[in-house]
């Protein structure tokens, strides 16, 4: 088992991808802000009502918190592999 496969569960893959944006996004410092994610979850659980469910988009943003919590070596991983899926994916048609 890859270290990114401990705190991301690779089956959500497109809650992955918000996640991914999420934390390029917001920044990596941002996220491991404890203060900075209450607040922001706070936010997303006053805001319901968007075309994303307020439990979806605060799910998408615990994923981001796990993945700024990787590794520069490990997101990398994740990404190379991810992409390398995709490819495999697109080959394939």
């Amino acid at each position: 088992m890859k270290n990114y496969e401990e705190l991301v569960d690779t089956k959500n893959t497109l809650q992955n991808k918000f996640a991914l944006n999420t934390l390029l996004e917001v920044g990596r410092k941002n996220l491991l802000d404890e203060k900075y994610c209450k607040e922001m979850l706070n936010n997303i659980d006053k805001n319901d009502g968007s075309f994303m469910t307020s439990k979806y988009q605060r799910e998408i943003f615990e994923i981001a918190i796990k993945m700024a919590k990787l590794s520069d070596k490990d997101l990398c991983e994740y990404i190379y592999d991810k992409r390398k899926e995709e490819r495999k994916l697109e080959r394939g048609r």
